[in-house]
C-alpha cells in the first residue's frame, strides 16, 4: 500500500480529528493546521504528498493557500483538494484558478478523498517528493557553508 504524507488545513477542530483520524487508519502519515499561514509553514518546512485544505480559515483562506503552494516549487508538485460547506460555481472557478485538483462539498469523507488522491497521485507521490526535496536541497560549499541551490 501508498503511504502518503497528507497536509490537513482546518480550523474546524471536529473536521480535522474526523479527516486525520481516517487518514491515520488507511495508514498515511497526518499533519495538521488550524489555519492557512500555519498550513503554509507546515507545507514549506516538510513538503507533503497532498493537500486538504478548507476554503474558509482564518489568516491566508484555502484559494489563498492553494495559490502560494502551486507558486513554490516545493510545494507546486502537491495536489490540493479544497473543500468547503458552500460549493457554488463561482468557488469552483477559482478552486481552478488557483490550481486547485479539485473543490468537494463539506462533509467530506476520507475513505472518498483517499480514493481521489489515489486518481491524482498514482504511483508517484513519493518518488515526485524525493526528487522535489533533492532539487531544493542546499549546496554545501567546501568550507561547510551552505549556498542556495541553483
Amino acid at each position: 500500500m501508498q503511504r502518503w504524507r497528507i497536509l490537513v488545513c482546518d480550523d474546524d477542530l471536529d473536521v480535522l480529528t474526523e479527516l486525520t483520524r481516517g487518514f491515520r487508519a488507511a495508514g498515511h502519515a497526518v499533519v495538521t493546521a488550524r489555519d492557512g499561514q500555519a498550513g503554509l509553514a507546515e507545507a514549506t518546512s516538510a513538503p507533503p504528498d497532498v493537500v486538504v485544505a478548507d476554503v474558509i480559515m482564518p489568516g491566508l483562506n484555502g484559494f489563498q493557500l492553494c495559490r502560494r503552494l502551486k507558486a513554490d516549487p516545493t510545494t507546486a508538485g502537491a495536489p490540493v483538494f479544497l473543500i468547503s460547506s458552500k460549493v457554488d460555481p463561482a468557488d469552483r472557478h477559482w478552486a481552478a484558478q488557483v490550481g486547485a485538483a479539485e473543490l468537494i462539498a463539506k462533509p467530506a469523507d476520507a475513505d472518498a478523498l483517499l480514493r481521489r488522491f489515489e486518481r491524482a497521485l498514482g504511483e508517484q507521490a513519493p518518488a515526485r517528493r524525493t526528487a522535489i526535496r533533492t532539487a531544493v536541497q542546499p549546496v554545501v560549499t567546501g568550507d561547510g557553508t551552505e549556498e542556495p541551490p541553483r
